[in-house]
């Protein structure tokens, strides 16, 4: 989750630098699955209302991870965990 977490920063602070990077955010829940042989993985992440569209913007720039080729989608975004569970659900 680190690495995830640093990844995110690093995109935050590549498209908005130093004060963008100093949004606080958290990676609550990671799921690992594999489509294919396809790696790919979950998150649930948090962060402060005003830096989520700073976040959003970030991560759809962001194209590496690990040293692999990357892609950030947004399945739900909400003010609390239940409305995301919801959304997430309902997608």
């Amino acid at each position: 989750m680190a690495y995830l977490e640093n990844n995110v920063t690093f995109a935050l602070k590549n498209l908005f630098g130093e004060l963008g990077a100093a949004a606080p955010i958290k990676v609550l829940k990671v799921e690992k699955k594999s489509d294919d042989g396809d790696p790919r993985a979950s998150f649930l992440l948090a962060c402060q209302d005003h830096a989520a569209a700073k976040v959003r913007a970030a991560l759809s720039l962001q194209g590496v991870y690990q040293g692999r080729d990357c892609a950030y989608h947004v399945i739900a975004a909400g003010h609390t965990l239940l409305r995301i569970a919801d959304a997430a659900a309902a997608s």
